[in-house]
């Protein structure tokens, strides 16, 4: 299910009636690599990186986690952010991500340096 509220797009993973997870899209043009992190400080590149997509939250239930939703959802995002357009992964970026968010962001874009912006 996709609900559009002001500029963000809203993505909803149902399943048996329930929302088990939600991810929340916006425009962005610009983002930064995170280059690494150090007791939860992220160092990023002075460098900007062009971008169409920003995640603004990510969410999957806890009784849901490690079952492919969040994944499902974010391929859901690049297949529908932009009409007729699929997004690339090195075209989204994150929005201050936390620890587990960092994680699952190393495994989706297959890279410890993905993109992450700022509001």
């Amino acid at each position: 299910m996709e609900l559009n509220i002001d500029n963000s797009v809203v993505f909803l993973y149902i399943k048996n009636k329930t929302i088990a997870g939600c991810v929340v899209a916006e425009p962005k043009t610009e983002a930064y690599k995170i280059l690494s992190s150090f007791e939860e400080i992220d160092v990023c590149s002075r460098e900007t990186y062009p971008i169409k997509c920003g995640i603004s939250r990510i969410w999957v239930s806890q009784n849901n986690r490690r079952n492919g939703i969040a994944n499902a959802l974010m391929e859901c995002v690049r297949s529908n952010f932009c009409y007729g357009y699929i997004l690339k992964r090195e075209e989204i970026a994150m929005s201050s991500p936390s620890e587990l968010g960092k994680l699952f962001a190393r495994r989706y874009f297959q890279t410890d340096e993905f993109l992450i912006y700022t509001s």
